[in-house]
């Protein structure tokens, strides 16, 4: 072990709550006990409801869902866990298809509704999640730049009638043949946030995905959070940037739990550029909960966060 002076750490995590909705109270009380013992202070729900399953005329959040959101609330509220609600998603996104006036229109349904739902953990919502991820490809042109800002512009003006910020978390892709470079992508950030007034930015840093297609590497992470820094920098209006850690290890499908010692070299890699980290994610890879190798690997992480004791 290698004392380090200074211990950036993971302040939180990003689940995908289909794969734990039917955990009952005691799962998140010993989840959220778990996270907070390493530093962790908030969750992120990615999204409550899949638009591709919305029908008309019905409630756009599942009752399953909704009693499920509810454990998650009121276990968050006993351990000062702050929840950022995710809202309304869709997998067309992730093949290219914009995002819709009617898949807005929904999705502010959905806040409004978790909103009325909650109203006793009101307190315990820190914000609402824009699952909807923006790339360094795809996103390129005039009209559909225009067509972002006016669409996520009506989601945040939407949570801030009700005093709650909003999170994104874009991605990137180093290697995609015509994808922008940091100060490119940056800039487009740039012209998103000035139209929409989003609150936080936690910027995927990429380095989940390996094999056969890795989206970042370590040496170059300085280059993009730099570049995302010194763009929010030079705005008038303050967005908080963040990092979402991905601390997974990917090759083909198979996606598991990536060494307590890559994430550190992340989190001290990014920790001068950012104001917070995320992660995706403590809950699907990381978790004690989930197997024995991870009870081992948490106690090396809370070495780090507990006395910066680093693994070799």
């Amino acid at each position: 072990m290698v004392r380090e002076p200074r211990r950036p750490i993971l302040n939180g995590s990003i689940l995908q709550l289909r794969t734990f909705i039917g955990w009952p109270s005691r799962n998140w009380d010993d989840e959220f006990d778990r996270m907070g013992a390493v530093g962790m202070d908030h969750l992120v729900i990615q999204w409550v409801t899949d638009i591709a399953a919305f029908e008309p005329n019905s409630s756009p959040i599942a009752q399953t869902t909704i009693d499920c959101v509810r454990r998650v609330m009121a276990s968050a509220a006993t351990r000062h866990i702050g929840v950022w609600l995710g809202l309304a998603s869709n997998d067309r996104w992730d093949n290219g298809a914009p995002f819709t006036d009617g898949e807005v229109t929904l999705s502010i349904q959905v806040l409004q509704e978790l909103y009325g739902l909650l109203g006793e953990y009101r307190t315990s919502i820190s914000g609402f999640y824009i699952p909807f991820e923006i790339d360094n490809l795809r996103f390129q042109t005039p009209d559909l730049v225009d067509q972002i800002c006016n669409q996520f512009s009506r989601i945040t003006e939407e949570a801030h009638n009700y005093n709650k910020p909003v999170m994104v978390a874009p991605f990137y892709n180093q290697n995609l043949e015509g994808g922008q470079q940091p100060v490119e992508y940056a800039g487009l950030w740039q012209t998103i946030l000035s139209a929409t007034k989003i609150d936080v930015l936690a910027l995927q840093d990429g380095m989940g995905p390996r094999d056969p297609d890795p989206h970042a590497s370590l040496d170059r992470l300085p280059e993009w959070f730099c570049a995302f820094r010194t763009m929010i920098n030079g705005m008038a209006t303050r967005t908080e940037l963040w990092s979402d850690v991905e601390t997974y290890y990917q090759s083909g499908k198979d996606s598991i739990s990536a060494p307590v010692s890559r994430v550190i070299d992340q989190l001290t890699t990014e920790d001068e550029f950012v104001d917070r980290f995320t992660s995706f994610s403590f809950n699907h890879f990381d978790s004690p909960g989930l197997s024995r190798e991870n009870q081992d690997k948490y106690i090396e992480y809370s070495q780090w966060v507990n006395a910066g004791l680093r693994p070799i």
